[in-house]
């Protein structure tokens, strides 16, 4: 019992101080209220997002169109995404599917990181990239430094 008394009093003499501050960063509080207020319309615009390359026979182009037909009217965007590991099919297939839900009316394009953990590999961004926005607006982004 003595221990959890010694760990408890560590915890609010070293850790609650710094908590505190941090509750009172104003950089931090606008992070916490944006979040927050963003997060209703997350979840709405999530109920949107399709899944492209359903890996269920019979989801074809028609549907993901009246998908696209439903939620444009009333003011929604919709996401498609190439995940469950089909990111990892090679960058035809990629292109092939990116061009396909543009044709369909797909707002933005989602793709999975394919097991990397972190972030899809350039290998798989490229020829999304290219296949939806064309190789001359796609180098440009690339070239585009964040500190200039």
């Amino acid at each position: 019992m003595d221990s959890k008394n010694n760990k408890t009093s560590w915890l609010q003499n070293h850790l609650m101080p710094v908590a505190a501050k941090l509750g009172q960063n104003t950089s931090l509080i606008s992070l916490r209220d944006g979040i927050t207020l963003a997060m209703p319309l997350i979840i709405v615009g999530s109920i949107f997002m399709i899944i492209s390359s359903f890996p269920v026979p019979g989801f074809d182009s028609e549907e993901l169109k009246q998908v696209v037909k439903l939620a444009h009217p009333n003011g929604a965007l919709v996401m498609s995404t190439i995940g469950t590991s089909q990111e990892g099919f090679g960058a035809s297939f990629i292109e092939q599917t990116a061009i396909r839900n543009k044709i369909c009316g797909v707002d933005i394009q989602h793709i999975g990181d394919a097991a990397w953990g972190i972030q899809s590999p350039f290998e798989n961004i490229y020829p999304l990239s290219k296949a939806i926005r064309g190789e001359r607006h796609t180098i440009s982004r690339m070239a585009r430094s964040i500190n200039r």
